[in-house]
């Protein structure tokens, strides 16, 4: 796991993976932290790659979230957390490849690792 400002972006690829493989449809919205969205759309992500997110899933900001928390959900009632994702799921290359979520986003970040 990342430790610099990428953590968030790879707790919600973990959460929304773990989704699909559950359910076999991507969730249609992300329930996360105002702190987060503020994250991902004014310093993290670029603004082609916020919009690209945005397009797939609707952000919803929850006051009652911490930075961790992150809520994946679909409009037939499915839902995973962050914690269940986590908890069954540890983020490696071969779950990557089977559930893509850089790929159906359209890009990542740039780590930490690269400033």
């Amino acid at each position: 796991m990342p430790n610099g400002s990428d953590k968030s972006w790879v707790r919600m690829c973990v959460t929304v993976a773990y989704f699909k493989s559950k359910f076999g449809r991507w969730p249609t919205r992300l329930r996360l932290s105002l702190g987060v969205l503020e994250l991902f759309r004014d310093s993290l992500l670029s603004p082609d790659l916020y919009s690209s997110l945005q397009e797939r899933m609707a952000l919803v900001p929850e006051e009652s979230f911490d930075g961790e928390d992150f809520l994946a959900e679909d409009d037939a009632g499915h839902q995973c957390t962050k914690q269940e994702a986590f908890g069954r799921h540890t983020p490696t290359k071969t779950h990557t490849k089977t559930v893509d979520v850089e790929a159906w986003i359209g890009g990542r970040p740039p780590s930490d690792d690269e400033f």
